[in-house]
């Protein structure tokens, strides 16, 4: 099997939380919502016209003892401009290990739609249990479940 580099998805650790926008735990395979200001501009935002940008971690498996491989979705709502995934994250947690997942993708800047990032992670090798968390801008999403 010919092994693929792998580019980090981010060099910077996770914060314990979220400075305003908190933490949502949901199950793999289920999204995530993130209100997002609709507009061009900063001051174009109108308070209170948001739009949700969905979250989701689906198809987590593990192909070999010690790898998981999942997809993360972002589904971006027309939101009058393009949004930044430079700065997502997410780290990979169980049995007291955690370590970054990582994307063979670049993430950079996207338009509305849906755009699905394949992923993968180290885990101790007898993991059943799984928590991702993901972080983009000020928002922090933990997807958890049992491996499949």
């Amino acid at each position: 099997m010919r092994k693929l580099p792998f580019l980090p998805l981010a060099l910077v650790p996770l914060a314990v939380g979220c400075a305003s926008g908190g933490t949502q735990t949901v199950a793999f395979g289920e999204s995530a919502a993130v209100p997002r200001p609709v507009g061009a501009y900063e001051s174009e935002f109108i308070p209170g016209r948001t739009a949700d940008v969905l979250y989701s971690v689906d198809e987590v498996v593990s192909p070999s003892p010690g790898i998981v491989t999942f997809t993360l979705t972002v589904e971006i709502p027309e939101l009058g401009r393009t949004s930044g995934l430079r700065n997502l994250t997410a780290v990979c947690e169980s049995g007291g290990h955690h370590g970054p997942a990582r994307s063979e993708e670049q993430f950079g800047e996207a338009d509305g739609g849906t755009h699905p990032f394949a992923m993968v992670c180290a885990v101790p090798e007898d993991a059943e249990e799984l928590l991702i968390a993901v972080e983009h801008y000020d928002h922090r999403m933990e997807f958890t479940g049992a491996l499949g």
